[in-house]
């Protein structure tokens, strides 16, 4: 099986996980599931995740996401031609409700019914499917996110080509993903939580994700990779010693950090000043790429 960033038949199996063969690509170090869209079962397991993905989403907006969106958000804004901007795979709405804020006309696509439900409700042009859909224009947008969307997907090339089908030309590709190369997974290996087939099938490295970008015609402007949640860390320390395991959740101790980290200026500072060194050293939990559509 070819890798998924880099296309190279160069990976080694590095362990099984929920029944899923985990390899690693030796050129660009990118971390896949071997899955088979021939397979009922996968394809039956996939469909019913995104079928129900947000059956218990509260759409709320915590204040330090907000922050953040707001800050990506506004780092746009040299692209607005046309003011249409389209989330692939929106979610709970986060980085639409900050782009409406900021007036964007809003637009996305998702497969959950209930954030469909929700994103008509907030007066957005929403659909599953971009291209049958009329109200999307056609090499019409300014900007297209994709916030960790591309490790959930087995067919990441047709969501780069949504993407540049739907940008006008030197329009704007934003997407985030989760970093095989982290603090996190270096220390956790395939315990590390994002590892977690078929849920999350390709783990993109920074470098693999550039050559799959300009395999699709975008050029990478800047790729950062940084934010460190070491709850997952701290854990495994604490149980060593044969201690009964505690569980944990990943997300609710995100959440808690990010909104400690934003709560006065110099905190603040700190969160900057630790991201610009994760970044650097390319060890951060998250990839965020700032991709422009090439002609």
């Amino acid at each position: 099986m070819n890798c998924p960033a880099c296309q190279k038949e160069k990976s080694v199996t590095i362990g099984v996980k929920n029944d899923y063969q985990l390899e690693k690509c030796g050129n660009c170090g990118t971390i896949f599931a071997k899955v088979s869209l021939e397979s009922e079962k996968t394809v039956g397991e996939i469909q019913d995740i995104y079928d129900h993905y947000y059956d218990f989403a509260n759409y709320k907006l915590p204040k330090a996401a907000e922050i953040s969106l707001q800050k990506i958000v506004d780092s746009f804004s040299d692209f607005r031609q046309t003011g249409n901007f389209v989330d692939i795979g929106f979610g709970e709405g986060g980085m639409l409700s900050v782009a409406e804020k900021n007036g964007w006309k809003c637009f996305g696509t998702e497969l959950s019914p209930h954030s469909l439900e929700y994103g008509e409700s907030k007066g957005w042009i929403v659909s599953k499917d971009a291209f049958s859909d009329e109200r999307f224009p056609k090499s019409g947008f300014d900007v297209v996110t994709m916030v960790e969307l591309i490790e959930h997907v087995p067919n990441p090339d047709f969501f780069f080509e949504t993407a540049y089908k739907l940008l006008r030309p030197h329009g704007l590709l934003f997407l985030t993903t989760p970093n095989p190369q982290s603090v996190n997974q270096r220390f956790l290996g395939t315990e590390w939580s994002v590892i977690s087939p078929p849920e999350h099938i390709t783990l993109w490295s920074p470098k693999g994700l550039k050559q799959a970008l300009e395999r699709n015609k975008f050029t990478a402007q800047t790729i950062r990779t940084d934010g460190l949640n070491p709850v997952e860390i701290l854990s495994k320390i604490r149980n060593r010693g044969n201690k009964p395991e505690v569980a944990i959740n990943r997300n609710e101790a995100a959440f808690a950090l990010n909104e400690a980290f934003t709560s006065s200026p110099w905190r603040q500072a700190v969160k900057s000043t630790i991201n610009q060194g994760l970044s650097f050293f390319k060890l951060g939990d998250g990839t965020k790429v700032w991709a422009v559509k090439k002609n």
